[in-house]
């Protein structure tokens, strides 16, 4: 007969909670690396076509590259850009109302 053990019962008590084992945290790594590498394979087309469409629309760069500041310090985040290439030199000379950028509720100070 085949006994099957809870996941959470093989994670050590840490100071700080739970916490897994290395081995566990290296299989985990593994596991979500080949993961994420099968699942860009997959959607490499999809990709492809997205990057097409971005860059025959304006023929602007089709990626936006943004600083974020993240666990581990700041890094670079990149998506495929869905606004003007120049969106942000524009922003200040808008055509619609921006009375909503003083509102707190919406942007806090």
């Amino acid at each position: 007969m085949v006994t099957l053990t809870d996941p959470l019962s093989q994670i050590e008590e840490g100071q700080r909670g739970l916490r897994a084992r290395p081995f566990q945290r290296e299989v985990k790594r593994v596991l979500d690396i080949a993961g994420a590498a099968a699942m860009l394979i997959l959607l490499s087309p999809l990709l492809l076509l997205i990057a097409l469409c971005v860059k025959l629309d304006d023929g602007g760069p089709v990626f936006y590259r943004r600083r974020v500041v993240g666990q581990r310090g700041e890094f670079d985040a990149f998506k495929f850009r869905t606004m003007r290439p120049d969106a942000s030199v524009r922003l200040g000379q808008t055509d619609f109302p921006t009375d909503h950028l003083s509102d707190t509720r919406v942007i806090p100070t």
